[in-house]
């Protein structure tokens, strides 16, 4: 693993947008995606925004699963959504 990427394999975060469409990383050593133009700049840039969010997104929702493994508060089905979201971004269960 290098010093560029976390568990899970991806780029480390922060990412953050370079004009609309593509998304960086001062870690990485390319830019980090970017988004298609579909023709609807409204919803190209909401897409780059979400992109750009998905390290901070990532571990909130781990903190936020530590927090209730400790104290029992997620539990059915919000308590499988975050763990399925969490394997759905780490690539987990995909090898």
């Amino acid at each position: 693993m290098t010093a560029t990427k976390r568990e899970g394999g991806h780029t480390l975060g922060p990412w953050a947008r370079d004009g609309h469409f593509t998304i960086v990383s001062p870690k990485a050593l390319a830019d980090v995606a970017i988004v298609q133009n579909s023709g609807d700049d409204e919803e190209d840039d909401a897409n780059a925004r979400l992109i750009a969010a998905a390290p901070d997104l990532l571990e909130a929702l781990k903190s936020l699963l530590l927090t209730a493994y400790s104290g029992g508060l997620l539990v059915g089905e919000a308590h499988r959504m975050a763990e399925a979201a969490i394997a759905a971004a780490t690539g987990a269960g995909h090898e």
